[in-house]
């Protein structure tokens, strides 16, 4: 055989061997958390247009439509494959619809799909190389969309797929599910050698492999454990699958080192920073503020989040950092020197020509504001307005005005601070330097901080709020909902699973002063310790500020002790205490009631 004759038998072959990929979920993906939350999207839609029954109840009229769909077709053929026709037939039928109706929810559903569809790059460049290369590629897909409708949203993320074959179960009735789809192309392409990619392990890899057939698996992203619960009590939410699908959209990227801690803050921490800075900067537009100032050092991640936003949507307001604390603003009048570097400071870093002086916060009362609102009126005629996330106890002043994203006693807890921490301390006081007023932080080891993950939590925080507020834009309109928050609340204090405890729980929380200082924002109970501070008559000091995230973190028997003593306070006194006071030079040993002192041993 000559080379002519070895090249075109090598060109041949690799023709006939085929490439094939499913769509959805493997080159494409959805920017809500599940298929069904395009429906959510298109009831928000409705809804907007109409208060009829078909708007109100489109998310479980769509959903239902399509299992019934199923089951007719199953009712008449072995496959049960159904396409978009037979689906919008049954709404149609149901709720008096005229064709054009009909044809109209068609429409909106695949223009919806469309603006919520993005492309796994990695995915897509490798299908790219392979029709580079002049390989046999060919899409595969268990869809009700047929390959025209397919065509057309594909169009929209590449013009690549307008030259590739479709098989889609819709249109041959047969499905990657039950294996004849896998003939169909088989019979069709007669592939010389065949490698298939996707993201379901039963159909995409079991399936394809019980008939020889080379694979790929593309895992898909799961839901963490707080998310899933969210969706199975609010499918039909809107803003939930939004919010989740960001997350999970951010979750993709991957990276080696921390995963967890990046997609703590992608997915838990994100979700409620990002609303809350939208309603920020929502409220500051509506109310003509010009600059945010968000205060060190809570402020720092919301300004992160911030920043992107605004950018996004080409805003004009402007974000600064400053440096502030209880510590630093908090300034007894009489003294002259504090109170003259802080007035300097506020000169050199604010606008003083603007009559809304707005600072970004994450907790507080306001009274710290209270007492930089009255210097600020030092220098200008000024109303000080401050937003919080969260508080439950501030009073309004004049010239001190405090907004809040939920003023509530219900809601209130200090653990938003945790999503806020940075790698310096606090600002302790000013002090010039040359014609500059600096701020002086208290110098922190930041080394337990960032072992623990900070900066893969920042970026999974910031890749979170671009997919967010690209979502966003993509379907002109807010996903923002108060309602993420109060869930995801009511998720660490009574359904916290024990993966996110660790991960939350061992947030360097007292990060001020040394490294020997830092601790665990909510320890693991040890059961060791409780037998302890049983037989010594003693609280356990280290799960006092956050002790629902320590319970979850801590193990069933540490877990059932510390109830066993919760319900019974005085029994420990009953059963066995040791007790050395030495100020009174009284030590005594107490069991089953019957104390027994050895005083006399240590004091004579």
């Amino acid at each position: 055989m000559n080379s002519e004759t070895q090249s075109t038998t090598k060109i041949r072959s690799e023709l006939r061997e085929l490439h094939s990929f499913d769509i959805f979920d493997t080159l494409v993906t959805r920017r809500v958390a599940e298929p069904k939350g395009i429906f959510a999207i298109m009831q928000n839609i409705l809804i907007s247009k109409s208060d009829s029954f078909l708007a109100r109840n489109f998310y479980r009229i769509r959903v239902h439509a399509e299992d019934f769909a199923g089951m007719i077709a199953l009712s008449t053929s072995t496959s049960g494959e159904i396409n978009l026709d037979e689906i919008y037939a049954i709404i149609q039928c149901n709720y008096n619809l005229t064709p054009e109706e009909t044809d109209s929810l068609k429409q909106l559903e695949i223009e919806t799909e469309i603006k919520n569809l993005i492309p796994l790059e990695q995915n897509v460049s490798l299908l790219k190389r392979l029709v580079t290369e002049g390989k046999n590629v060919v899409l595969i897909s268990d869809m009700y969309y047929c390959a025209q409708d397919l065509y057309r949203i594909l169009s929209h993320i590449d013009p690549v797929f307008e030259n590739i074959k479709i098989y889609v179960s819709s249109e041959y009735r047969a499905s990657k599910r039950d294996g004849i789809l896998y003939d169909i192309v088989q019979n069709e392409q007669n592939p010389q050698g065949w490698t298939h990619y996707g993201d379901n392990r039963y159909s995409d890899i079991k399936k394809a492999s019980l008939r020889g057939i080379n694979t790929v698996y593309l895992k898909q992203e799961n839901l963490m454990p707080y998310e899933e619960k969210l969706l199975k009590t609010y499918p039909d939410n809107m803003y939930f699958q939004a919010g989740v699908g960001s997350a999970r959209l951010a979750r993709m990227n991957k990276i080696s080192n921390n995963q967890d801690k990046y997609n703590f803050g992608a997915s838990f921490a994100a979700p409620i920073l990002y609303n809350y800075m939208d309603w920020v900067i929502q409220q500051s537009l509506k109310q003509g503020f010009k600059t945010l100032y968000f205060v060190a050092r809570d402020g720092y991640v919301p300004k992160l989040i911030a920043d992107i936003i605004i950018e996004k949507r080409n805003l004009d307001i402007k974000t600064k950092y400053i440096h502030g604390s209880r510590l630093a603003w908090r300034i007894t009048l009489e003294n002259s020197e504090c109170k003259n570097l802080l007035l300097s400071y506020f000169k050199q870093e604010i606008d003083l020509t603007e009559k809304n002086i707005v600072f970004v916060d994450i907790q507080g009362t306001g009274k710290t504001a209270d007492y930089a609102a009255d210097l600020l009126n030092e220098l200008t005629d000024c109303t000080v307005y401050s937003f919080y996330l969260t508080s439950h106890d501030v009073k309004q002043a004049d010239n001190s005005i405090k907004l809040c994203y939920l003023a509530s006693t219900k809601y209130h807890s200090d653990w938003p601070e945790l999503l806020c921490r940075t790698t310096y301390g606090q600002t302790l006081r000013y002090e010039a330097n040359g014609d500059k007023i600096e701020p002086v932080t208290e110098q922190i080891d930041s080394k337990q901080i960032i072992e623990w993950g900070f900066n893969e939590y920042i970026d999974g925080i910031m890749k979170y709020t671009a997919a967010m507020a690209d979502a966003e834009m993509s379907n002109h309109t807010s996903f923002n909902t108060l309602n993420l928050y109060c869930e995801y609340n009511d998720y660490l204090y009574n359904h916290l699973d024990r993966q996110t405890a660790q991960i939350i729980g061992k947030i360097p929380f007292a990060a001020i002063g040394s490294e020997s200082t830092m601790q665990e924002a909510a320890p693991d109970i040890h059961l060791f310790k409780l037998l302890l501070c049983f037989l010594f008559c003693q609280k356990n000091k280290d799960i006092l500020k956050f002790p629902f995230i320590s319970q979850a973190r801590s193990g069933k028997l540490s877990n059932k002790f510390q109830k066993f003593m919760h319900d019974f306070p005085t029994i420990q006194k009953l059963l066995f205490n040791v007790c050395i006071h030495k100020k009174k030079q009284d030590a005594y040993i107490r069991i089953l009631g019957i104390k027994i002192s050895f005083s006399h041993l240590l004091w004579k």
